[in-house]
């Protein structure tokens, strides 16, 4: 039976005040239609590549803001993920690496959720250690992750887009633009999974749910991106922001393609500062997609027949992430978003190393055969998301790895579990059982979960253990 991009529910994983400046310290804007800040130093004014709509006059230290925040910057190192990266053998192996702060909850921006630290005790720290880079994941949309079972979860509901403004995007920028942060910059990764839920999981597809439909009639995720995309922008010239653009194997068809650049254009034009309102984007957010599948491209055919046609690819643009990627950037840039627009790939859990991992093109003159022999990407489908069985560490976070990337980053950050392997429990999906069966009948359409698995965010040292040794390229 072949898979159709229709018929699948797919699933990924998973203010208002100026800023407060001293004395020496004072911030004017204004705007300009050239998209020139002007920083001025005492009597001295220099004009600097900015932002359009924003002119900064500033005392003090000089904040120029770059055209890709990664490059030649060193990444914070989060001290609560090395804590537990430290208990595992190996992990040391590669707990020098940058992860991300996930903040989905305002509790977690405010600092008041057990003992995890809040956003302002992450950037002191950052501080501290002399980083000059820290990454922000902001996951909370009012009813985000409407397409799981677990839909409600999150702070806000679907109707509750003013209180997500004012309780959660107007503290994040509280924090982000208080002055004594300016040598950091401070990258904010927006909303993974906004552009999905509405393009693949409302209408009459098949993946559509009732939740996903009320969320894009109530117009909350564009409202709320649109409105943490405004205030992240003006929230000082070390603040950057990147929106999620999913990933290949959601959005790599042809139509699902082009619905999601209509919806991410319109989002981001609906802004005061137009295109000049974002500074990237991220793909591949928690997801498993390989950089590059060695051993054949989209354009491979076998016996005369196109690798489109196997079940695995079943009639995508796309293959793997890198050529995706830079495939969405040509897209963006024709519609008008700058040519020096930056994108980063997730690479925290798609290496796909380890003895599992194919060393040479499968001999098969059969499509199906072929792809399911020649690919690194050993999951069982290409829809499967939670905990999944035999991904490994991907690149090694690194700034400007080809033209059009700004980063490989670590933005899911690895180790946390997606759910829980009880389904039935709270805050878990049937897609993290390891028995469910999305077509009841074989084992083919399994979950392929990993069993054991804790609540979602929790850490799960046996899935960390596995992302260590399947690593490609492997550890030292």
């Amino acid at each position: 039976m072949q898979l159709s991009k229709n018929v699948l529910r797919f699933h990924p994983l998973r203010r208002s005040e100026p800023p407060r400046c001293s004395q020496h310290c004072v911030f004017l804007r204004r705007a300009t239609a050239a998209g020139i800040v002007l920083l001025v130093t005492g009597a001295a004014a220099v004009a600097l590549p900015g932002r359009a709509g924003a002119t900064t006059a500033v005392t003090g230290p000089q904040i120029t803001h770059v055209d890709n925040p990664y490059l030649g910057a060193k990444g914070y190192i989060n001290p609560e993920w090395l804590n537990q990266v430290g208990r595992v053998a190996d992990g040391s192996k590669i707990s020098n690496n940058p992860t991300s702060i996930w903040v989905d909850r305002v509790a977690l921006a405010i600092g008041s959720l057990d003992s995890r630290r809040g956003l302002r005790n992450h950037l002191d720290t950052a501080l501290a250690q002399g980083a000059g880079y820290v990454q922000v994941v902001l996951n909370n949309l009012p009813g985000k992750d409407c397409d799981r079972d677990w839909y409600g979860t999150g702070d806000f509901k679907f109707n509750e887009v003013d209180l997500y403004k004012s309780a959660f995007i107007d503290q994040v920028t509280a924090i982000e633009s208080d002055p004594k942060y300016q040598s950091l910059r401070i990258i904010n990764i927006v909303e993974p999974r906004w552009v999905q839920n509405l393009v693949l999981n409302t209408g009459n597809r098949e993946s559509a749910t009732s939740a996903c439909d009320t969320v894009a009639g109530a117009g909350s995720y564009v409202d709320g991106v649109r409105y943490a995309l405004t205030k992240l922008h003006r929230a000082g010239q070390n603040v950057y922001t990147y929106l999620d653009a999913g990933v290949y194997y959601e959005l790599g068809w042809e139509d699902n393609a082009e619905s999601a650049l209509r919806l991410i254009v319109d989002a981001v034009k609906g802004t005061p500062d137009g295109f000049a309102g974002v500074d990237g984007f991220a793909t591949n957010i928690a997801g498993y997609a390989p950089l590059v599948e060695p051993f054949f491209t989209i354009d491979t055919k076998i016996n005369g027949r196109s690798i489109k046609q196997s079940k695995w690819v079943d009639w995508n643009n796309d293959v793997d992430e890198v050529r995706h990627t830079l495939r969405v950037r040509e897209a963006f840039v024709a519609a008008g978003f700058s040519a020096h627009i930056g994108m980063i790939i997730d690479t925290s859990r798609n290496g796909w190393g380890g003895p599992n991992r194919p060393t040479k093109a499968s001999t098969s003159m059969d499509p199906d055969t072929f792809v399911t022999e020649s690919r690194v990407d050993r999951r069982r489908e290409v829809a499967n998301w939670c905990n999944q069985i035999g991904p490994g560490l991907g690149e090694r976070p690194v700034a400007a790895p080809m033209t059009g990337i700004d980063a490989y980053a670590w933005i899911k950050t690895p180790g946390e579990s997606d759910g829980s392997s009880v389904r039935g429990e709270a805050g878990t999906d049937d897609m993290c059982d390891p028995t469910y069966d999305r077509r009841p009948g074989g084992s083919s359409h399994r979950s392929g979960a990993m069993p054991n698995a804790p609540a979602r965010g929790a850490w799960f040292p046996e899935q960390f253990t596995v992302l260590l040794n399947n690593a490609y390229p492997p550890l030292p």
